[in-house]
């Protein structure tokens, strides 16, 4: 049984790396030696390989295991190591006055609210000395206002302080968003200059007051921050709390912000005509339509990114994108004709988390990378064995049931860890809400692209989005309004999480045997798999 469950990760030379390099930050954390400690044991542990190697010795691997663990340990205490009194970066626990200015506009929440503010000088006793870097900045006043320059007097928080009703490494939170503190804002002062805007949010606002502008008065603001938030995330529209509380129940706030599901569901539509026929989907080969679409599809993928709101699943969408572009490159190599070579979901996904992670190792503490890899993984992993047990019953509506299934299923570990609670209907709201959001993004980006050239068409196109938002709505409310649609569980054992996986990767193989004992009424027909864009 463990040989069947470890075969899939063992034939992935890719994914096996990735999970170790995720391990040495892991151990990076927990064993805080500091980078020059750990590089030594790489190099080390790299010399013990290639000498095992050259003599053939079985354990070989085991020290290339380790070589990569202490290699990847080594790069993330570099990264994660906090500045100190000599960084511009640093500052002091307890009371503060700064000086700099909003990244971008401030999100309202229960809490009071909260921004990236950019650093630019720093009170020192009487007088002011330069200061860099990013704060997180919370308060419940009235917020600064990006474009302007501002002093505030507040409270620096300690690295380790619960800054967040969750309870998750503050920390990696702030890591993660190229943060080195949180500071509680008391009281923030204009100053008289203007402060430098980031052209991306300047163009990013004007976009949305666009979208805002082509909603007629009767439907009111909410329905263009409901469409706005959809299309370029919650930093272009942030929603209300009461209503991000209401999509958390129901299992549906990952499609009112910009996630790996726009981008696949982007990417999906701009793919379609290869649905259309048998040679243009997944195990086959790759003809000149198929390689044209995707060159056609990527400049579009990337500048919907670019506008939209950034984040670990956002990149991990795009990257599978770029990587299995690349695949299909070497697909049409004479080499790979010969050996019938063929992207594989995992390998893909394992080299996006690598990039990832060698970029920015703080991104596996923060719940966007964990979620949206964990989703990726249940959808390769388990929505096969689930199409296959309900395609004969279901038919074409066995391949949402079924992805919906797997996402939920690998990610209610990363829900009870970081938000403590997990949406109990989520597999059903999300039959409903996937295909309206399915709709609604590629119409809210038409009715984006109207709104700055032809206003008057992106007035009609509402017509059409305000009834798919008024669904959405619905659903999402009359899922919230059940008692049981929220289940409180807070896990803070990662044995448990992993006693959890095994079991679902049991499970899964289980009934995969099961259904290949009666593979003539369990079959799918061909060109019917399930499959990533």
């Amino acid at each position: 049984m463990l040989a069947s469950l470890l075969a899939p990760l063992l034939r992935r030379p890719l994914l096996c790396l990735a999970l170790l390099w995720a391990g040495g930050i892991v151990l990076a954390t927990r064993v805080p030696l500091g980078w020059s400690a750990w590089l030594p044991a790489a190099v080390g542990g790299l010399a013990a390989w290639a000498l095992l190697t050259a003599r053939r010795h079985p354990a070989a691997p085991a020290a290339l295991c380790l070589a990569v663990l202490a290699l990847s340990a080594a790069l993330a205490g570099w990264r994660l190591a906090p500045p100190g009194p000599g960084d511009p970066r640093w500052l002091p626990v307890g009371a503060a006055t700064v000086v700099g200015y909003p990244l971008g506009p401030a999100l309202h929440t229960d809490y009071g609210w909260r921004m990236p503010f950019r650093l630019t000088a720093r009170a020192v006793g009487d007088h002011w000395v330069e200061a860099a870097g990013a704060v997180y900045l919370t308060g419940r006043e009235l917020p600064p206002e990006p474009g302007r320059r501002w002093r505030v007097r507040g409270r620096v928080l300690p690295a380790e302080e619960v800054g967040n009703p969750f309870g998750f490494a503050w920390s990696a939170y702030l890591a993660e968003r190229d943060l080195t503190a949180s500071m509680r804002a008391y009281a923030a002062a204009p100053l008289g200059d203007s402060a430098p805007a980031s052209r991306l949010y300047v163009v990013r606002a004007g976009l949305s007051e666009r979208l805002a502008a082509s909603m007629p008065a009767v439907y009111g603001p909410l329905y263009a921050q409901l469409l706005d938030s959809l299309v370029l995330g919650v930093y272009g529209s942030p929603l209300p709390p009461a209503l991000t509380e209401q999509f958390r129940r129901a299992g549906t706030i990952h499609l009112m912000v910009v996630s790996g599901s726009q981008v696949a569901l982007l990417g999906g539509i701009l793919l379609f005509p290869l649905w259309l026929s048998v040679s243009g989907r997944a195990r086959t080969t790759y003809p000149r339509a198929r390689t044209l679409l995707l060159l056609c599809s990527l400049p579009i993928l990337g500048l919907y990114v670019a506008l939209a709101d950034r984040g670990a699943s956002v990149d991990r969408a795009l990257l599978m994108g770029l990587l299995m572009t690349l695949a299909v490159f070497l697909a049409l190599s004479p080499l790979a004709r010969t050996r019938a070579f063929h992207p594989d979901g995992l390998t893909l996904l394992g080299a996006a988390a690598l990039v990832i992670l060698i970029g920015r190792p703080a991104t596996l503490f923060g719940p966007s990378m964990q979620l949206s890899f964990a989703a990726v993984c249940g959808l390769l992993t388990l929505t096969p064995v689930f199409m296959r047990l309900l395609h004969p019953r279901l038919g074409p509506v066995a391949l949402l049931v079924s992805a919906t299934l797997g996402a939920q299923l690998m990610t209610y570990p990363v829900l009870a860890w970081h938000f403590g609670a997990i949406p109990l209907l989520a597999p059903l709201t999300n039959l409903v809400a996937v295909p309206l959001v399915a709709l609604l993004l590629p119409l809210g980006l038409l009715t984006l692209v109207f709104a700055t050239v032809v206003p008057p068409v992106a007035v009609l196109l509402n017509m059409i989005n305000v009834p798919l938002l008024n669904g959405l709505l619905f659903v999402s409310a009359a899922a919230a309004r059940l008692p049981f649609a929220s289940l409180p569980l807070v896990v803070r054992s990662p044995w448990l999480i992993l006693l959890y996986l095994a079991l679902l990767a049991a499970g899964a193989l289980a009934l995969s045997r099961w259904l290949d004992t009666r593979e003539d009424e369990w079959a799918i027909p061909a060109g019917r798999e399930p499959v990533m864009w």
